[in-house]
């Protein structure tokens, strides 16, 4: 089955052809929805939704970009064009290149429930989360930002060397912020979910972790400088790899500007640590066939002990 925005992409590299170019379109659909309750009223209802089209062109090394969310033929023509001209303007680099079309596997990202559940299901279900955290300890007593938000989108992308690929799919999320009190000193909690199934959310989970990292800071005291074990929970850890996240794109090595250009094979840290950076993670909020660029999705070890 071709998606409309795969219909898209290949209409508007149609738009693009030339010999000396490579050209490639990035078409993207995608409709939100974000509810924020506070004592149990609504504060903030939003939905939003956009079609947008990116083009990159290169032309001998020399790379140009540029995107528009006006689709008829003539401002796709006019995008096209921009992309070409900013190409000219700029400098060649040998690693300015498409890829060539591979096998993709499918994968099944959509949740129909998500367009199908009601605006007012989703409300109660923030409404939830705020009951939730209130109900686990009479110490909680300010809560802010329950929230739930959710997205489905569209995707196509085509490219001159032969890239034809297309695939959607959709995620939900919830997040919770609340104060805890007791004997002169206050403390937060914060914390969040997300899914690919509206069904596998948790309303009561959500509330009830956010309202426990606050109770159990209160009395909370420093410690003196030490060395000692740690356990650091998910998204603290996921922060400590955010730091050593750009030095290990592709452009960072390729361009000598990461720490760990030119030490394949060399012990960079420890070797209790792999780092995994996957694609095709079940559930992952960004696991997709393909990357942006259409390439197949993967499992690529970066760091291996």
């Amino acid at each position: 089955m071709t998606l409309e925005m795969q219909d898209l992409a290949r209409s508007v590299l149609r738009l693009a052809e030339s010999s000396q170019q490579e050209v490639e379109v990035y078409a993207v659909k995608q409709r939100s929805l974000r509810v924020e309750v506070t004592d149990g009223k609504v504060e903030t209802l939003r939905e939003a939704s956009q079609t947008g089209v990116g083009i990159r062109v290169i032309d001998r090394g020399r790379l140009g970009m540029a995107f528009t969310t006006r689709l008829d033929r003539e401002s796709l023509k006019d995008a096209v064009q921009l992309a070409a001209a900013n190409a000219r303007s700029s400098a060649a680099d040998e690693f300015n290149r498409l890829p060539s079309p591979k096998p993709v596997e499918p994968m099944d990202l959509m949740d129909p429930q998500l367009a199908e559940v009601p605006v007012d299901v989703k409300i109660e279900f923030a409404k939830k989360v705020e009951d939730a955290a209130r109900g686990y300890d009479p110490r909680v007593t300010k809560v802010r930002q329950a929230s739930y938000g959710d997205g489905v989108y569209e995707v196509g992308i085509a490219n001159s060397r032969g890239v034809d690929v297309g695939y959607q799919g959709g995620y939900c999320s919830t997040s919770l912020m609340v104060v805890a009190e007791a004997d002169g000193q206050a403390e937060t909690g914060w914390t969040y979910d997300f899914s690919r199934t509206f069904a596998d959310l948790d309303p009561v989970r959500v509330g009830r972790e956010a309202a426990a990292r606050a109770v159990e800071m209160l009395g909370a005291g420093s410690l003196a400088t030490c060395r000692v074990p740690l356990i650091l929970a998910p998204d603290v850890a996921a922060e400590f790899l955010e730091v050593l996240g750009p030095a290990l794109t592709a452009e960072a090595v390729q361009k000598g500007k990461s720490i760990f250009a030119g030490k394949v094979g060399e012990m960079v840290g420890s070797k209790e640590l792999t780092l995994i950076d996957s694609g095709l993670l079940p559930q992952g909020i960004a696991t997709a066939p393909v990357d942006d660029e259409g390439v197949p999705s993967q499992d690529t070890i970066v760091l291996e002990q």
